[in-house]
């Protein structure tokens, strides 16, 4: 598990990287349930921005598929509680793929690949 936390990261690369993925991977691949799977998954958010990943969304500008959004907060530790803390507000439900939130790089965000057209 401690490599994966190390390493989530890595995902990033020219791509991104859904929350479903770290829901999944905290149920599906370590068997977390309840507070070890959210500080597991608290832990993997901040070590994402620590590498300079956004909290990005559904894009509202048409030529773009993701955008970033601060709805939960501009810190890192604040932002990784207030994902959890609205998940854990649903019930702590899996995520489908491409459903919701997910992470990427600033050049991710850039590239054609978070382009419509």
């Amino acid at each position: 598990m401690r490599d994966y936390l190390e390493n989530c990261h890595h995902r990033l690369d020219g791509d991104i990287f859904g929350f479903w993925g770290l829901v999944g991977a905290g149920r599906g691949l370590y068997a977390l349930e309840d507070g070890d799977l959210r500080e597991f998954i608290i832990y993997a958010i901040i070590q994402l921005f620590a590498h300079g990943a956004y909290v990005i969304d559904a894009s509202k500008d048409r030529a773009f598929l993701w955008e970033k959004t601060d709805r939960y907060g501009s810190d890192p530790e604040e932002a990784a509680f207030n994902i959890v803390k609205e998940w854990n507000a649903k019930g702590e439900p899996d995520i489908r793929g491409w459903d919701g939130i997910a992470f990427a790089t600033q050049e991710w965000l850039d590239s054609s690949d978070n382009r419509r057209d």
